[in-house]
Formats: structure tokens, sequence, C-alpha cells
């Protein structure tokens, strides 16, 4: 078994909370095409992106599931990672808790709405 199909139930897990805009499919084909980075722990995974902009490079945490204390211990880790491409910055989407979980503040909110 693949890291990606031992991670994956945790990450559509995650994709629940999206209300239908990814699925898995659209993480996995972003990841193959070098678009997202991949991230697989024992019992947690996430996905991450680069944002660039005028300001600089930000660390996007776009995705994550699993055990809670592993994410923590990841989110170290990756955002090292992130300093060391250059990054500035790290973002989350996500939902209200993880800002208190991880120590971020909330900076926007994301809303939607079927048309």
């Amino acid at each position: 078994m693949t890291d990606w199909e031992r991670c994956r139930p945790w990450l559509e897990a995650a994709l629940e909370d999206a209300q239908g805009v990814f699925e898995v499919e659209d993480v996995e084909a972003q990841i193959a095409k070098g678009e997202a980075v991949f991230w697989p722990g024992e019992k947690a995974a996430a996905v991450t992106q680069f944002i660039e902009t005028r300001k600089g490079k930000f660390l996007l945490f776009w995705l994550a599931g699993g055990d809670l204390p592993e994410l923590r211990r990841m989110h170290v880790a990756i955002r090292q990672w992130g300093r060391e491409q250059g990054c500035v910055r790290s973002l989350i989407i996500g939902r209200p808790g993880w800002a208190r979980v991880l120590g971020y503040e909330p900076a926007w909110t994301t809303m939607t709405k079927e048309l």
C-alpha cells in the first residue's frame, strides 16, 4: 500500500468540510502535477501549496487530516521546510478551530453559496 492510499481516508474526511468544492481526485492531480506537496505521516497527512505575491512567498496549509498531535508535530517541521524554501509566512485554509490549535490569527473568512 502506498502512502497516498494509506492517508487518503484522512484527507477525504477533511474534504467533507469543503462543501463539495474539491474531491480527493483533485488533490491527487495537483500533487501529481507538482502544484501541491503531500506530507504523509504515520497517523496523519497534510497537503501544502505555495502562493507567491509581490509581498513574498507564502506556505499554504490547504488540507490536513488524521491524528491531531501528529499534525501539530508535522506542522512545525513543514513550516521549517517552508522557511527553507523562502516562505515569509504560512496560511491555513480550514475550519476556525485550526487557528486556536496551531496558534494562527484569523485573517479572513471564506464563504460559499450555491449558484
